[in-house]
């Protein structure tokens, strides 16, 4: 039976809907967060994840990020996840070492929305059976978030980071261009091969980015 492996760093991001200037101090992430200028639910959000990382006792490195609105990529992020309107939510995101099919090593994220018109309750104890599944490497909840293989061996995780921020329907568009393509240029191999590995790729990531559940 083959055994997962676990997490070997967790981290914890606190979509806020205030903006960086207003998030740290003097806008500066360096700096620290200026807890005085978020919501009260932004903060109750931000206390329960760091609590809940320590719930894990140091077993592997954890942090909690505060992630606001208008940082790069995290616009993408909410819209991706379905997060809409109702922030703060939450991603955990589990780093894993490297095996056969990604030999730089992978992530899988856990997304956890707030209610509807928001004030939902956070709470170490509610955040924790969720931590702990990331870092168990289970697979209830998670997605993987990577290229599919056999991408995975060439692209570096520092271009996944960015693919990973794109909508699930812009590569399901993709898919399909690449799909129409494909059938297009049947009678000419090398073009046919180029719009395959197209499909393949974009294919691949649409599912890796959650597939249909992740299209609202």
């Amino acid at each position: 039976m083959l055994v997962k492996p676990k997490a070997t760093a967790i981290q914890i991001c606190v979509l806020t809907s205030t903006w960086r200037n207003k998030a740290f101090i003097d806008g500066d992430p360096d700096k620290g967060v200026n807890f005085d200028n978020l919501t009260p639910e932004e903060v109750s959000a931000y206390t329960a994840a760091e609590s809940a990382l320590a719930m894990l006792n140091n077993a592997v490195p954890a942090q909690a990020l505060v992630c606001p609105i208008d940082y790069p990529g995290n616009v993408q992020v909410i819209e991706k996840y379905g997060f809409g309107q109702n922030l703060p939510a939450i991603l955990i995101t589990g780093y894993y070492p490297a095996d056969n099919e990604h030999p730089s090593g992978y992530k899988r994220v856990l997304p956890i929305a707030n209610e509807v018109g928001g004030g939902k309750v956070w709470t170490a104890n509610g955040l924790y059976p969720s931590v702990l599944a990331v870092y168990d490497n289970a697979d209830k909840g998670l997605e993987d978030c990577g290229s599919p293989w056999p991408f995975s061996l060439i692209i570096p995780a520092s271009l996944d980071k960015i693919l990973c921020s794109v909508p699930a329907y812009l590569y399901l568009a993709a898919a399909l261009y690449s799909g129409y393509k494909t059938y297009e240029q049947r009678k000419d191999p090398a073009l046919s091969v180029v719009w395959g590995a197209a499909l393949l790729f974009a294919g691949g990531r649409f599912l890796k980015s959650g597939g249909f559940k992740a299209i609202k």
